[in-house]
């Protein structure tokens, strides 16, 4: 959150065991950056990006899910 944004948002995360991780890419799935996340708020600050639409493709503990993320 916040979505839409400027390049700079959080990523929540609560409870996980082993590991902890967010790549983030473009709409084409070029990676562009990975971050290890650590339990609680993880601030994301990647201004500079251009206006469009992204993906987080988050791993946490072995299980993989994508959230959107537009940048305006």
């Amino acid at each position: 959150s916040p979505n839409p944004n400027n390049g700079n948002f959080t990523i929540k995360v609560a409870g996980f065991n082993e590991s902890a991780s967010a790549t983030l890419t473009d709409f084409s799935g070029n990676e562009i950056q990975t971050y290890k996340l650590h339990n609680g708020d993880n601030k994301i600050e990647k201004e500079g990006l251009q206006s469009g639409t992204y993906f987080v493709v988050l791993r946490v503990d072995g299980k993989q899910e994508a959230r959107q993320i537009i940048i305006k």
